[in-house]
C-alpha cells in the first residue's frame, strides 16, 4: 500500500533520488540524507513525484513514485510548520489505530512523546502507553553492568540499540 507498491521490487537497490528531475544522479554523499532531501523536495511539489535511479538484476533504470503532496517544511520546522503538524497527526492516528508495542529502538515512544501537547486529544492515554513502553527499554542488570564496564564490544551492533534506548529514556525522563 505504499507509493512504491507495484513499482519497486524486492532486491532493487536505490542508487540515486530526486524530487525535481526525472533523471536523478547517483548519490554522491550520505545516501540516507540525500534520499530524505529528495523526498522532502518531491512532497513540496504538486504533483509530488519522486524519481529514483534503481539497479535491478544487473540493469539500471529510472523509476517514478507518486507521493502525497505535503508541502514544504517551514523555516522554523518543526515549530509553526503545517507539514510537521500533518506528519505528527498522521503518526498519532497510526499509533492509535494499530495495535503496536514498544519497538526495539523505542521510536514509537518518541512519537508518543512528540505529541505531548494539549492540541492532540487523548494525551493521558498516550502518556500512559509511553510509560508502559519505555519501561520495556530499561536494560537488565547484566546489560547495564556491561554498558558501564571498560569492556569494548567488537562482536555486535548492540551499541545502536543502546544508543536509541538511552536517547528515548532521556527524552522520557
Amino acid at each position: 500500500g505504499s507509493p512504491a507498491d507495484g513499482i519497486m521490487r524486492e532486491g532493487d537497490v536505490i542508487l540515486g533520488a530526486s524530487g525535481q528531475t526525472n533523471a536523478p544522479a547517483h548519490f554522491s554523499a550520505d545516501a540516507r540524507k540525500s534520499f530524505a532531501y529528495a523526498i522532502a523536495e518531491a512532497e513540496a511539489q504538486n504533483p509530488a513525484l519522486l524519481y529514483l535511479k534503481v539497479w535491478r538484476q544487473g540493469q539500471t533504470a529510472n523509476l517514478k513514485l507518486q507521493l502525497e503532496h505535503m508541502g514544504a517544511y517551514s523555516p522554523l520546522a518543526p515549530y509553526d510548520c503545517p507539514k510537521s503538524q500533518r506528519i505528527i497527526e498522521r503518526a498519532l492516528k497510526y499509533l492509535e489505530t494499530n495495535e503496536l508495542k514498544s519497538d526495539r529502538f523505542g521510536l514509537n515512544v518518541l512519537a508518543l512523546l512528540a505529541c505531548d501537547d494539549d492540541r492532540f486529544p487523548g494525551r493521558e492515554a498516550r502518556l500512559k502507553k509511553a510509560r508502559e513502553w519505555v519501561t520495556t527499554l530499561i536494560p537488565r542488570k547484566d546489560h547495564y553492568e556491561g554498558m558501564i564496564s571498560d569492556r569494548v564490544e567488537t562482536f555486535s551492533k548492540v551499541a545502536w540499540n543502546r544508543t536509541y534506548n538511552l536517547i528515548v529514556m532521556a527524552e522520557y525522563y
